[in-house]
């Protein structure tokens, strides 16, 4: 009977323990099934390109994202580092905030940051400053891109120098209006979209993708961070990236937000191959 009692006791206690304690956040595979972080590594670490689909007000994944590429680091040092926070055409402050030669005060004073940039985003700058890794803007210029939508889609492409054309995918770029992603999102604008709006998020996904294909021939792994509607459900700069080097292993990051995170929602399964779910009550940066 005391051992009865002592176990009692014993499974009491521990269950309230366990109930008192708190996980910010658990990592599922396309399937749904629940899967450790160490799994994720060695995935990512196996791969040619790495998507890291974020909301971008998210803390906890800005955190994940920064530690994923200094453990990447680790194992693999001929590590590339893609970020759609940059264009493009802003590679050469951003070159030289790496190689020391201008201070964060003076790459802000060159480039139009997001305004989230330095509690975001910087520690990834850093770390690819202090490690000596290769960092790359990949997005399409944004004054571009708003061409695109405003001046008649591609056939504005036509308009430009040969100096800007350098910091865009070649012509022709391929662009499928059927995408399931492409057709939301006109959906999503209403009134106000057309098939140029949707041509110049595709010049997007395109330049983004055509970058990394580049930097993806002198780097073993490629981790690119991106907005998570750029490449969930293999759409976007995946999707390009098929067109363009087919050959490449791609895998997929995105984030869900739910209050019970330790099953994840049936809607938000074969999103990516992970699907890091975090609780809702997260902090967010904005």
């Amino acid at each position: 009977m005391r051992s009865l009692l002592l176990f009692i006791a014993f499974f009491f206690v521990t269950d309230t323990f366990l109930a008192q304690e708190k996980q910010a956040f658990v990592i599922y595979n396309e399937e749904g099934e629940k899967v450790s972080y160490a799994d994720l590594l060695d995935a990512t670490s196996n791969s040619d390109i790495v998507l890291f689909g974020e909301s971008h007000n998210s803390a906890m994944i800005h955190w994940l994202e920064y530690e994923l590429i200094a453990d990447l680091f680790v194992k693999e040092k001929n590590l590339g580092i893609g970020m759609e926070m940059f264009s493009a055409d802003q590679q050469i402050p951003v070159n030289n905030y790496l190689a020391d030669n201008i201070n964060f005060k003076q790459l802000q004073n060159e480039i139009d940051l997001w305004p989230n940039f330095q509690t975001d985003y910087l520690q990834v700058l850093d770390f690819a400053k202090e490690n000596e890794l290769m960092l790359i803007g990949t997005n399409a210029p944004q004054q571009i891109a708003t061409n695109v939508y405003k001046k008649g889609g591609f056939s504005y492409l036509d308009e430009l120098s040969k100096k800007e054309l350098e910091f865009l995918p070649p012509r022709p770029i391929p662009f499928d209006p059927e995408l399931p992603a492409y057709k939301k999102m006109k959906k999503m604008m209403g009134v106000h979209a057309n098939d140029d709006i949707v041509k110049a998020q595709a010049l997007k996904d395109a330049s983004m993708a055509y970058h990394l294909t580049d930097l993806a021939k002198e780097k073993q792994v490629v981790v690119h961070i991106n907005g998570k509607y750029h490449s969930d459900d293999h759409e976007g700069i995946f999707w390009y990236l098929q067109q363009y080097r087919p050959e490449l292993k791609v895998q997929t990051i995105s984030m869900v937000n739910q209050t019970d995170i330790f099953t994840l929602q049936e809607e938000h399964q074969d999103t990516a191959d992970f699907i890091i779910c975090i609780d809702k009550n997260m902090t967010k940066t904005y």
